[in-house]
């Protein structure tokens, strides 16, 4: 049971915390692209916390 409350929460934290070390990197070079990156965290971490979370407690 623990394996998968780990997967579920590597889910919900692994591609925003991706995300914003690629808009980190690509801030310095190029600042719109960046951004994107930074809105996919956000969105992923929005939406794929409300997934998980409802996952989690039913």
């Amino acid at each position: 049971m623990e394996a998968l409350i780990l997967l579920i929460l590597l889910v919900m934290f692994g591609p925003p915390v991706l995300f914003l070390i690629v808009g980190l990197v690509k801030r310095s070079r190029n600042q719109d692209s960046a951004k994107v990156f930074f809105i996919l965290g956000a969105v992923w971490l929005i939406v794929g916390g409300g997934i998980c979370a409802s996952l989690l407690m039913s």
